[in-house]
């Protein structure tokens, strides 16, 4: 094989590499237990790298500190452009199986699931 071929096999496996990284990086902001104490619903800061904005996102889980490396399973938003000054985002349980996630009126929603996890979500937009 020629250096070429070489130098552009490595370039090409290079690229590949980066492609197929995830470059998203979550960082947890809170992580409230249910009831019962055998799930949780966790609030995260998500940021996909330097051409990206901060979301903020709610997983439901079934192990207390086991969040995973993808985006949020119930809820996913942002500021808007910066709409929203702050962007606090709050969970309470209601019950083992119900959940009340609250969040700035003037955010920009992307995901609001009526479920996740077997955990009924109920979304109140907070002025």
């Amino acid at each position: 094989m020629s250096r070429f071929n070489a130098g552009i096999s490595v370039i090409a496996f290079s690229i590949w590499l980066v492609a197929c990284a995830d470059l998203c990086e979550n960082r947890v902001l809170s992580e409230i237990p249910c009831p019962t104490g055998d799930r949780a619903a966790i609030v995260f800061e998500r940021s996909c790298g330097a051409t990206t904005g901060f979301s903020t996102h709610v997983s439901i889980v079934n192990e207390f500190g086991k969040l995973a490396k993808s985006a949020g399973n119930a809820f996913v938003a942002d500021s808007d452009h910066g709409k929203v000054k702050e962007m606090v985002v709050t969970v309470r349980w209601v019950t083992r199986d119900k959940l009340v996630i609250r969040y700035p009126a003037q955010s920009r929603v992307f995901k609001q699931e009526a479920e996740a996890n077997g955990v009924s979500v109920i979304y109140e937009a907070v002025p």
